[in-house]
C-alpha cells in the first residue's frame, strides 16, 4: 500500500493509485480568519475520507496560516475528481480559490 501526498503545488494533478493505497492532501488554510476548506461532492464509492483535521500553526497566532489535512483511503477501482473550494462560508462570491485531484483507482 502507497501513501500519495498532495499540496496546493499539485492542483489539477492525476494520482494513479491502486485499491488499498491512501491519498493524502494538504492543503494551506487561515481558519482563524474564516478561510475554510470545503470538500464537494466526489464518488464515495471509489475513496473515502480516513481523515480530515486542521493543524494550526506553530504558536497559533491570530490570522496565522495552519494546514487542512484529509487523508482518503482507496476502496475500489474506478476515477473520482475531489474538489475543493476555500473561503468564508458568510462571504461565497464564485471567486475563491480551489483545489482538483482526479483519483484514478486500479485493482
Amino acid at each position: 500500500m502507497n501513501v500519495h501526498q498532495l499540496g496546493q503545488s499539485d492542483n489539477g494533478a492525476r494520482v494513479d493509485t491502486k485499491v488499498g493505497d491512501t491519498v493524502r492532501i494538504m492543503l494551506d488554510e487561515t481558519r482563524t480568519a474564516g478561510f475554510r476548506w470545503t470538500l464537494g461532492d466526489y464518488d464515495t464509492s471509489i475513496c473515502r475520507v480516513a481523515s480530515d483535521v486542521f493543524k494550526p500553526p506553530a504558536g497559533a497566532t491570530s490570522g496565522g496560516t495552519g494546514h487542512h489535512v484529509w487523508t482518503f483511503e482507496v476502496l475500489d477501482a474506478g476515477e473520482t475528481k475531489l474538489a475543493f473550494s476555500y473561503g468564508r462560508n458568510w462571504s461565497r462570491d464564485g471567486a475563491e480559490p480551489s483545489f482538483t485531484a482526479t483519483v484514478l483507482a486500479r485493482k
